[in-house]
Order: structure tokens, then C-alpha cells, then sequence
């Protein structure tokens, strides 16, 4: 990675391929077009900007998150899950009596 933060093609393309081309929160389908870099833990707490630190994202998960830590995003999203899957924003799986996971968790657990 650059000393500017900016990531090269491949590094991009390395990131959208972690999730198999889905938003690693969410796992909605996203094209590469429209992909938006997500970092798990903020800048601002201690993370960094390296691809292990970055899952794509869909533009609705990205911004909900925003600067936010993993757990408080997972938190805010057990709180509106319910309004937010009827309105079919978002598809969140939810791991029974573990409360919600997220789709790259999920595919962390597969392996």
C-alpha cells in the first residue's frame, strides 16, 4: 500500500474478493462499481489502513457504520434490525441467541 493510503487496483480487487463480491456486513450482492471500502476498526480507535483491516461494503452499510467500532455497529444494528429488515434495507443474518453476525464473520467461521 501507498504511503498515502490510497490502495492500488489489485489491493481493491484482493478486498472485493474477500466477501465473494458481497458487503461483508450485510452480504448483499455488490458490484464492483459501486463497492465502498469499510474499515473494521476505525482509524480513530487504534486501526489501520492495510487490507486486513478493510472489507468492502455496501454504500447502506458503510455509511450506518461510519466511524463506529464493530460491536457498536453490531449493536445498533440488533436495535433497528427489525425496522430495517421490514423495510428490506438490509438482510443481516443472525446467529440464533448470538445475536446478529455478519456476513464476513460467517464466512470466517466456514473456513
Amino acid at each position: 500500500m501507498s504511503k498515502n493510503n490510497e490502495l492500488s487496483e489489485e489491493e481493491k480487487k484482493v478486498i472485493y474478493n474477500k466477501t465473494f463480491g458481497r458487503c461483508g456486513y450485510c452480504g448483499v450482492e455488490i458490484d464492483t462499481s459501486e463497492t465502498e471500502l469499510s474499515l473494521i476498526n476505525p482509524i480513530r480507535l487504534g486501526g489501520t489502513y492495510d487490507a486486513d483491516n478493510i472489507l468492502p461494503s455496501c454504500k447502506s452499510c458503510n455509511y450506518r457504520k461510519g466511524a463506529s467500532s464493530l460491536e457498536k455497529f453490531r449493536t445498533q444494528s440488533e436495535r433497528f434490525q427489525s425496522s430495517v429488515l421490514s423495510n428490506n434495507i438490509i438482510s443481516l443474518e443472525q446467529a440464533r441467541g448470538k445475536g446478529v453476525q455478519f456476513h464476513f464473520e460467517r464466512l470466517l467461521k466456514d473456513e
